[in-house]
């Protein structure tokens, strides 16, 4: 009973199987995000995002002095 498997087949298909989806995923996430930003730009919400990072870096940088202010505390 022989069989038909070949390591190197089953490898270079995977290897091409692989660049594929990676290629399909990067086609398909570009897709997706200029979909995304063309329709924030059309409601207007790239500032509604902007005020979220800035409120994010507000907040991380009150937790950081509050840190601060707390190891001086302790010494």
């Amino acid at each position: 009973m022989g069989s038909n498997f070949s390591v190197k087949k089953t490898l270079a298909a995977n290897f091409i199987a692989g660049i594929g989806w990676g290629v399909g995923a990067t086609i398909g996430l570009a897709f997706f995000l200029s979909l995304v930003t063309w329709i924030f730009a059309q409601l207007g919400g790239i500032p509604v995002i902007g005020r979220w990072f800035v409120e994010g870096i507000n907040v991380t940088n009150n937790a950081r002095e509050l840190k601060d202010a707390n190891s001086r505390l302790d010494r």
